[in-house]
């Protein structure tokens, strides 16, 4: 997609540009420190992933991440941050929405889903991507959503990547009769009316809210990604744990 689709709304600054150049041009490079790449399979009812991400430093970089593993994983890819420029060249600002729309429809046809990447600190979302969830609820096609971290270090948003797109392959075979976003990762909120996460470097370490893909939801302190201190877990059932963790675990 063109340069008009970065968003005018104030980006999330959090220093985290590893290996990031300058986006959408041929100086941009693949960071260092992703794995080699896997070789990608053929399908024939290879499923269509159409990605919803936002324009920019540096989700740029996070979104080509999240196509790699995927076609990785057997999935056809559509990264509206570069396959419409390459494609389109001149014609590609005029032509996205259209571009879009062509390959929500393949979505379709191939039992496929959109993947919404949702931008860190505060589980953001810009108004494109939700416009884009909208066009994708009209077609009736299953929506996916991964919380990424803003950095560049880890392919995929974070150490989970793969992990996290093979549950989103999955997730969307039970997702067809669904109208909401799934989500295959964890989310995490900020507490206390903060406006964003307490981070030390990529890790969260605070106070912080956790809510899990089976519904559960932690509520406490945090220490290098793992819940350690005190804190409290509402289960999906309605049971409820509150104490003290070490290291993930709750400590009795």
């Amino acid at each position: 997609m063109g340069e008009d689709r970065a968003d005018t709304e104030a980006e999330i600054e959090l220093g985290n540009t590893e290996a990031e150049t300058e986006l959408g041009r041929e100086g941009w490079q693949r960071p260092t420190t992703w794995p080699p790449r896997k070789p990608v399979p053929t399908r024939r009812d290879a499923p269509h992933v159409v990605l919803s991400t936002k324009f920019g430093k540096p989700w740029y970089t996070v979104s080509v991440g999240f196509k790699e593993i995927l076609e990785e994983q057997g999935c056809t890819v559509y990264n509206p941050n570069t396959a419409n420029a390459e494609i389109y060249k001149a014609e590609a600002n005029d032509r996205w929405l259209r571009t879009f729309n062509e390959n929500l429809e393949k979505v379709k046809e191939s039992r496929g889903f959109v993947l919404q990447i949702q931008q860190g600190v505060v589980r953001h979302k810009s108004a494109m991507q939700v416009a884009e969830e909208k066009q994708s609820g009209w077609l009736n096609v299953p929506r996916i959503g991964v919380f990424a971290f803003p950095s560049t270090q880890h392919r995929g948003g974070g150490t989970l990547g793969e992990q996290h797109m093979a549950q989103a392959v999955e997730a969307a075979r039970r997702q067809w009769a669904q109208t909401d976003v799934e989500m295959v990762s964890e989310v995490y909120e900020p507490l206390d009316g903060e406006a964003a996460l307490p981070l030390k470097g990529n890790s969260i370490h605070g106070r912080a809210r956790c809510i899990f893909p089976s519904g559960n939801v932690y509520e406490g302190e945090f220490q290098d990604d793992k819940r350690h201190g005190r804190g409290k877990e509402t289960y999906a059932d309605g049971r409820v744990y509150e104490g003290e963790y070490q290291v993930w675990f709750y400590h009795s």
